[in-house]
């Protein structure tokens, strides 16, 4: 039977069933007429005669009823359950095509880049300065597969390859129409894994997951000299798959966290060691997306699964936070989508989400089509 039969079939078993009520009702009211004489009061305080007082309080049931009746079938048979209030996305646009990879550039305030795979290579970088404003793109070289970007404090645009490679390109602008690489080199931190990207004024790091038990890491000097190495052994879950490292300091020292798949992170100022952090983000984010950082106070992570379509934003406490919060606790959270729609006043996009950044005032994101999603950050 189809879905329409199947509601029409539903909606006259309502009806049938609404008629013998109907007439049940009248027969009672017919029978209660016969004793309106005797009849005793229902409410001595009652205006209405006791006579008329049983006729009046079944008039009243049918009445509420025939309501109940209505309702369930404008529920589609079903009485009505709870409302799910989902947050609408500040913008939802492309940025490039089959963008994969976010970075913000922390040169230009509010600035954003994508890497793109752009149906094969070569893969390209696009950046805007707003949701709305172009700032230039340009193409990596050939052959060249990135697998991440980051930005430095300079606004030049880094990018690492599965093999380690590491390429240097200066920021978009309306003369450059492919990249001419300022630094080519390798990472040294051998194949294979996962690998996370971050950029300070000083330093390009990246980290290598073996997806077993050790990350090892190496930062350089922008202009790719002065390498410095190390590594840590984690017990627990590895890092996410994308974005697992960012920047929180870009002074004197560089200092850069890493987060791992189970809530955990560690942190690591140059020249090392690093450092597992106490605390846990609780629950912990979904593998899905990752856990983004403004550097400071905000941290947010995706929870939900791709089987339901189900998602929220969850914002957690710092390891420093304010107002008596346990570190890594879940502060709050916005639901964004529910059984795989999303808010109806906003501009729909796909989920699930990727790639989670934030600047303190958004939350940048890239849906399952690869376009720039930015929500309010709260």
């Amino acid at each position: 039977m189809s879905t329409a039969r199947s509601h029409r079939a539903a909606g006259l078993r309502t009806v049938g069933g609404s008629c013998r009520l109907l007439a049940l009702c009248l027969a009672c009211l017919l029978a209660l007429s016969q004793l309106a004489g005797c009849s005793k009061p229902l409410d001595p305080q009652s205006s209405i005669p006791a006579a008329y007082q049983p006729l009046v309080f079944l008039l009243g049931a049918v009445g509420l009823g025939f309501g109940i009746a209505a309702l369930t079938r404008h529920n589609g048979g079903q009485p009505p359950g709870p409302r799910v209030s989902l947050v609408s996305p500040v913008f939802v646009g492309s940025i490039g095509v089959q963008s994969f990879d976010l970075a913000l550039d922390p040169s230009v305030p509010g600035a954003v880049g994508a890497l793109n795979a752009n149906h094969g290579p070569p893969y390209t970088y696009s950046e805007v300065s707003s949701s709305t404003t172009n700032a230039g793109s340009y193409t990596l070289p050939a052959g060249y597969q990135p697998q991440a970007v980051a930005v430095d404090g300079t606004g030049a645009d880094w990018f690492v390859d599965a093999g380690g490679k590491l390429v240097k390109c200066p920021p978009p602008a309306p003369a450059i129409a492919t990249c001419v690489p300022l630094v080519s080199m390798q990472d040294g931190l051998g194949t294979g894994g996962i690998r996370a990207l971050a950029a300070d004024s000083l330093h390009v790091f990246v980290a290598r997951d073996d997806q077993v038990n050790t990350v090892s890491w190496a930062a350089f000097a922008l202009d790719g000299s002065s390498p410095v190495r190390g590594s840590y052994s984690y017990g627990g879950a590895g890092l996410y798959a994308r974005d697992a490292a960012v920047s929180v300091a870009a002074t004197s020292v560089s200092t850069y966290v890493l987060f791992h798949k189970d809530g955990s992170s560690w942190t690591l100022p140059l020249p090392g060691p690093a450092t597992r952090n106490s605390f846990v983000f609780l629950p912990a984010p979904s593998v899905a997306g990752n856990i983004a950082s403004d550097g400071s106070t905000l941290f947010y992570g995706l929870l939900g699964t791709p089987g339901s379509g189900s998602y929220q934003i969850a914002r957690y406490a710092g390891g420093n936070p304010s107002g008596g919060q346990q570190p890594g606790a879940l502060i709050s959270r916005i639901t964004i989508a529910f059984n795989g729609q999303t808010s109806p006043a906003g501009a729909p996009f796909a989920v699930p989400v990727t790639s989670l950044h934030t600047d303190g005032t958004y939350i940048y994101m890239l849906d399952a089509n690869g376009n720039l999603v930015l929500f309010a950050t709260f």
